[in-house]
């Protein structure tokens, strides 16, 4: 049997299910809130602390910036969508030609923060959607909650330019 993140998560739930009608049925008083929080934080420690195995055994992309920093360049593009989860990405597109990158960019990022560099000179559009967390755009816009909308001034909706979809949650997104 595989014990991987999804049975962790199954057995997880599971086991808040039974606390709570144990908690409210029977009245007795259990701190499900901190025990819910402990067993995350439990299992964190130990996802760090054992790192790859087969106990813990994930399928992560290239893509994926998972516990760790990761600066790309234009150029080391390889994908269309990247998910920063507890970790850190610099994002340099600076120096790129707009037909080195897909026409659309997805940037997710969980727990996380995430800079982009931009060139004003291209023709980028970004939407940066954002909940608890903190969106910073190039024109001076900052978003908690909610979204935001930013365009270099080349852009224009006629012509070839690239769309960066920003989702932010419990993170950091600048966008310089």
């Amino acid at each position: 049997m595989r014990m991987g993140p999804a049975i962790f998560w199954g057995l997880f739930l599971i086991f808040i299910g039974f606390a709570l009608i144990i908690k409210y049925v029977f009245d007795l008083d259990i701190p499900v809130g901190k025990i819910v929080i402990a067993l995350f934080f439990i299992f964190i420690g130990i996802k760090l602390l054992v790192g790859k195995t087969k106990f813990f055994h994930t399928s992560q992309k290239e893509t994926d910036i998972i516990f760790n920093d990761t600066r790309l360049n234009g150029k080391d593009i390889s994908g269309s969508e990247y998910n920063v989860i507890f970790g850190k990405l610099i994002l340099d597109l600076r120096d790129f030609e707009l037909s080195d990158l897909p026409k659309r960019l997805e940037i997710n990022t969980i727990f996380g923060a995430t800079e982009i560099l931009i060139n004003d000179s291209l023709p980028i559009h970004v939407k940066a959607e954002a909940v608890f967390s903190g969106a910073r755009l190039p024109n001076g816009n900052t978003v908690s909650f909610g979204n935001s909308e930013y365009s270099t001034f080349s852009y224009n909706t006629s012509d070839k330019f690239l769309m960066i979809n920003c989702d932010v949650i419990f993170g950091g997104l600048e966008i310089k």
